[in-house]
Protein backbone atom coordinates (compact mmCIF):
# COMPACT_ATOMS: atom_id res chain seq x y z
CA UNK A 1 0.00 0.00 0.00
CA UNK A 2 2.90 2.34 0.71
CA UNK A 3 4.14 1.91 -2.87
CA UNK A 4 0.69 2.65 -4.27
CA UNK A 5 0.29 5.71 -2.07
CA UNK A 6 3.74 7.00 -3.02
CA UNK A 7 3.10 6.40 -6.73
CA UNK A 8 -0.17 8.37 -6.82
CA UNK A 9 0.44 11.06 -4.21
CA UNK A 10 1.23 13.75 -6.78
CA UNK A 11 -1.61 12.99 -9.19
CA UNK A 12 -4.01 15.90 -9.55
CA UNK A 13 -7.61 15.09 -8.67
CA UNK A 14 -8.62 16.20 -12.17
CA UNK A 15 -6.45 13.45 -13.71
CA UNK A 16 -8.51 10.70 -12.06
CA UNK A 17 -11.78 10.07 -13.88
CA UNK A 18 -14.35 7.27 -13.92
CA UNK A 19 -16.69 7.13 -16.92
CA UNK A 20 -20.11 5.73 -16.03
CA UNK A 21 -21.88 3.33 -18.39
CA UNK A 22 -25.11 5.36 -18.26
CA UNK A 23 -23.22 8.57 -19.00
CA UNK A 24 -21.46 11.07 -16.83
CA UNK A 25 -18.16 11.06 -15.00
CA UNK A 26 -16.92 10.77 -11.44
CA UNK A 27 -13.82 12.91 -11.03
CA UNK A 28 -11.08 13.16 -8.42
CA UNK A 29 -12.19 13.37 -4.82
CA UNK A 30 -15.66 12.08 -5.75
CA UNK A 31 -14.15 8.66 -6.52
CA UNK A 32 -14.04 6.27 -3.57
CA UNK A 33 -13.64 2.49 -3.42
CA UNK A 34 -14.31 0.68 -0.18
CA UNK A 35 -15.09 -2.73 1.19
CA UNK A 36 -15.58 -4.05 4.69
CA UNK A 37 -12.73 -6.34 5.77
CA UNK A 38 -12.52 -8.44 8.91
CA UNK A 39 -9.00 -8.44 10.31
CA UNK A 40 -7.37 -9.78 13.43
CA UNK A 41 -6.61 -7.15 16.07
CA UNK A 42 -5.09 -7.08 19.51
CA UNK A 43 -5.82 -4.21 21.88
CA UNK A 44 -7.45 -2.36 18.98
CA UNK A 45 -4.39 -2.64 16.72
CA UNK A 46 -4.81 -4.56 13.47
CA UNK A 47 -2.43 -7.41 12.72
CA UNK A 48 -0.47 -5.91 9.80
CA UNK A 49 0.16 -9.28 8.11
CA UNK A 50 -3.56 -10.12 8.15
CA UNK A 51 -4.55 -6.60 7.11
CA UNK A 52 -2.17 -6.32 4.16
CA UNK A 53 -2.98 -9.84 2.94
CA UNK A 54 -6.70 -9.03 2.87
CA UNK A 55 -6.14 -5.59 1.30
CA UNK A 56 -3.96 -7.18 -1.40
CA UNK A 57 -6.59 -9.86 -2.10
CA UNK A 58 -9.28 -7.15 -2.35
CA UNK A 59 -7.21 -5.05 -4.77
CA UNK A 60 -6.40 -8.10 -6.92
CA UNK A 61 -10.11 -8.97 -7.00
CA UNK A 62 -10.90 -5.44 -8.22
CA UNK A 63 -8.33 -5.86 -11.01
CA UNK A 64 -9.42 -9.36 -12.00
CA UNK A 65 -13.07 -8.34 -12.17
CA UNK A 66 -12.14 -5.24 -14.20
CA UNK A 67 -13.61 -2.88 -11.60
CA UNK A 68 -10.34 -0.97 -11.80
CA UNK A 69 -7.57 -0.97 -14.40
CA UNK A 70 -3.85 -0.80 -13.63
Amino acid sequence: MDNIALAIRHIDEDQVKLKLVGGGDVIGSQLKLSSPLRVEARDGIANPDDLFQKMRAWLLDLLENKIIEP
